[in-house]
């Protein structure tokens, strides 16, 4: 699944190519229910402080994304 952010620091200003570290939840059934799955990304952001990663081929920290049953209810993304 692509996903695509624009990265700001404290300031909020763009992080403009800059490495930024990212790690990107999949939680169940509310914006605040249980990680059923979690990754993390380093990647660089471009001129306009964009960033483009691929969830699901992350660096595992928990879960499965491949056994995420998607008809069960709701997701979120954090």
């Amino acid at each position: 699944m692509s996903y695509q952010a624009v990265i700001r620091d404290a300031g909020n200003n763009l992080v403009v190519s800059g490495a930024v570290g990212v790690q990107i939840s999949i939680l169940q059934g509310s914006s605040s229910g249980p990680a059923v799955y979690v990754e993390t990304h380093t990647a660089l952001t471009n001129a306009n402080g964009l960033l483009s990663v691929q969830i699901g081929s992350g660096i595992l920290q928990s879960g499965n994304f491949a056994t995420i049953n998607w008809a069960s209810g709701m997701y979120f993304l954090k």
